[in-house]
């Protein structure tokens, strides 16, 4: 638990020496930072810094990765709304240290719930090596493989766990689940229909025709089963690699929810169609047998009901992203996912499957 005594910055310009040397007390002891270099900012659902670190201690890293709040007044208030920043810092503060998933190295997390400032200070896993995968890899079966079996464990660590429930100590994962359906939504995804509607075939429209008339009643279907604790924006965008693994980063819509959420929300939007289309079913038995490992069995009709049913989570997070423009993503990349969610709409048979289920 970060040391709340600690300011919360909510600039870039109050990441001084002073400041990163208390903050590093608690893993370096009496190490004192001489002197902080902006090295690069950019700002969208979050603030994020790249700093450079001068200090005579070989304790410290010479760069650190930050986040904190937007630097814009219109980002700052959908962070709020949404709560996005405050989850991530609690993420990092009560659940990363023990949760079986590899995360960035926290050096400092903190969060005050009342004035909805956050911040996070990360070792650079870039300076250590670590890379971003993409769709185009010649590997990415063998990548998604792994991150199925990442799945697995921590789904399995957290599997009906009352934790997660009223009640339990991490009760406010649960309450900021449920989120589908919001009018703030439903606006967002109106002006992508408008925009680029044009653009998309009809299993899009249909979609969109139906979460648009029935978007509260997603939460019900959705968040049938078991519940587990879910990254919520899984793409391979919040991901790292490197000779360990992946690496999952960005848990700002940490929440609760089936744990085939996170899998065909991944599989659906961040690999490319001729995987999926080969390999998406021994994908989803890679998961199954992990999880059955970790002592959670789940049978294989009940898994592909709810794997096909799922992608519609995925579907929902790239049309909003594309919805948004260029404000919290470029453009193409959310109408990439866009397109590759369509396509496992429609070979899926998801949208009957999904009138079926909202009756």
């Amino acid at each position: 638990m970060a040391n709340q005594t600690i300011a919360i910055p909510i600039e870039v310009e109050e990441l001084t020496a002073d400041w990163f040397t208390e903050i590093v007390q608690s893993r370096a002891p009496g190490a004192v930072v001489d002197s902080v270099e902006l090295i690069d900012r950019s700002s969208g659902t979050t603030g994020r810094a790249r700093v450079g670190l001068t200090s005579t201690d070989e304790r410290i890293p010479s760069t650190m990765f930050v986040k904190l709040p937007p630097f814009t007044a219109d980002g700052r208030a959908m962070v709020i709304s949404t709560a996005m920043g405050v989850s991530e810092a609690r993420f990092y503060e009560d659940i990363a240290s023990w949760l079986p998933v590899r995360t960035p190295p926290v050096w400092h997390a903190a969060h005050d719930l009342e004035t909805n400032g956050y911040i996070m200070v990360f070792a650079d896993l870039s300076a250590a090596g670590a890379t971003q995968p993409t769709q185009e890899e010649a590997d990415a079966f063998d990548f998604a493989s792994q991150v199925m079996e990442v799945f697995a464990r921590f789904h399995a660590a957290m599997y009906g766990s009352p934790r997660i429930g009223p009640g339990g100590d991490l009760q406010w994962v649960g309450e900021r689940t449920h989120g589908y359906g919001k009018e703030a939504g439903n606006a967002i995804l109106r002006n992508g229909v408008r925009d680029f509607g044009d653009q998309m075939p009809p299993v899009f429209h249909e979609m969109a025709e139906l979460y648009l008339a029935r978007s509260i009643e997603f939460n019900d279907v959705l968040f049938r089963g078991t519940q587990t604790l879910v990254h919520g924006d899984c793409h391979i965008g919040n991901m790292l690699r490197d000779d360990e693994g992946p690496i999952l980063l960005d848990w700002a819509l940490v929440s609760n929810g089936p744990g085939l959420r996170d899998v065909a929300y991944f599989i659906g939007n961040s690999i490319p169609y001729e995987v999926r289309h080969t390999h998406e079913q021994d994908l989803l038995r890679t998961y199954l047998a992990a999880l059955a490992g970790h002592g959670v069995e789940i049978s294989w009709d009940d898994a592909w009901d709810d794997y096909r049913l799922q992608m519609v989570a995925g579907w929902i997070a790239a049309a909003m992203t594309a919805s948004m423009g260029d404000w919290c993503q470029p453009l193409s990349i959310g109408m990439r996912a866009t397109e590759r969610s369509n396509l496992a709409l429609e070979e899926l048979d998801v949208v009957p499957l999904l009138r079926q289920k909202l009756g």
